[in-house]
């Protein structure tokens, strides 16, 4: 089957589970967002959040058509944020679709944070870039051989969600939030994925479950090298033109949090450093971050001994992984 067939039968089906999901969650405010949303099947589970006061987890919905929830249950007011502090924050905010309101207070939040994002497209290239060279240069405590390390690769499902955002940021039209193609369309209609690498992505994102029970899969290596090189290309392209000028309308959070990320990407950077910026990051809370806090303690020098286990970042479960002994 073409590249092109297989999206258009994802894009099926994710507007199959979107009415699934409008008649399942009536009478809460609720969003569908991630890889369901972004058509980048096959779907193994699909992510919701549910915004609504007072929704707790026994009112959990267990699955949507046979498909695995995975649901966040936040205050209202984390919805609305404008604080963008990673890829989760970006694709939370670009790549979703409200299936519950009440009066179109989640709607009419959900599209003016769209909005903010695509006209920070700048900033969002930028962050993007830093947190693929991140977390795909980091240590790799998995040696590869689980579901963990293997989503988190360069040309895997994470990478891939990056690249092509920075891609399409950098596209003439940008990051376009009225456009009701899904990115790959766009992308692909506009030249810069082909259909070589279309189906190398969907391939890789096809492959990824086998990692769950340990076995890599046979054409794991050959379908990731081809989307790695791509994202590579994207984000080199991305950082050449985000360095070219000069950050003048990046406001002082924003700025803050480029400083971060470059603080951690440096080699150099010290144990004592690393450590202040931990603490730092500690005093923001729970929702601060995810992923800067785990390229963070992947850094060579940092101070792992020195970490309490009850610090907030600590109870991150993949934060807490990386801290824990290994054989």
């Amino acid at each position: 089957m073409m590249s092109k067939d297989r999206l258009s039968q994802y894009i099926r089906q994710r507007d199959v589970l979107l009415t699934d999901a409008r008649e399942q969650l009536k009478g809460q405010r609720a969003y569908v967002h991630g890889s369901v949303i972004r058509a980048q099947g096959p779907f193994n589970d699909i992510d919701v959040v549910v915004a609504s006061p007072g929704v707790g987890e026994n009112d959990l919905v267990s699955a949507i058509n046979d498909l695995p929830t995975q649901i966040d249950y936040v205050d209202f007011a984390q919805t609305i944020s404008d604080r963008v502090i990673g890829s989760r924050d970006i694709t939370a905010g670009l790549d979703c679709a409200v299936v519950a309101d009440q009066g179109d207070v989640l709607s009419n939040a959900i599209e003016r944070r769209k909005a903010e994002l695509a006209a920070q497209g700048r900033y969002v290239i930028h962050l993007l870039s830093l947190e693929e060279l991140q977390e795909t240069s980091g240590r790799d405590v998995r040696q590869g051989q689980s579901f963990y390390a293997a989503k988190r690769k360069s040309g895997s499902k994470r990478s891939i969600m990056r690249g092509c955002i920075i891609a399409e940021a950098m596209s003439p039209a940008g990051l376009d939030v009225t456009d009701e193609r899904t990115r790959f369309e766009r992308l692909y209609d506009l030249g810069i994925i082909d259909e070589e690498i279309l189906t190398a992505m969907f391939s890789v994102q096809a492959m990824l479950p086998y990692w769950r029970r340990g076995n890599k899969p046979e054409d794991w290596d050959r379908s990731l090298g081809a989307v790695s090189s791509w994202v590579r290309c994207v984000t080199e392209q991305g950082l050449s033109f985000v360095r070219s000028t000069v950050p003048h309308y990046y406001n002082d959070n924003q700025l803050t949090i480029i400083a971060e990320r470059d603080m951690i990407l440096d080699p150099g950077t010290t144990s004592d450093d690393l450590l202040v910026l931990w603490k730092r990051l500690e005093t923001a809370g729970f929702a601060r971050l995810r992923e800067v806090a785990v390229s963070l303690v992947q850094h060579e020098n940092f101070p792992t001994e020195e970490i309490l286990r009850s610090d907030i970042l600590s109870l991150l479960p993949d934060v807490r992984f990386l801290l824990e002994p290994k054989e």
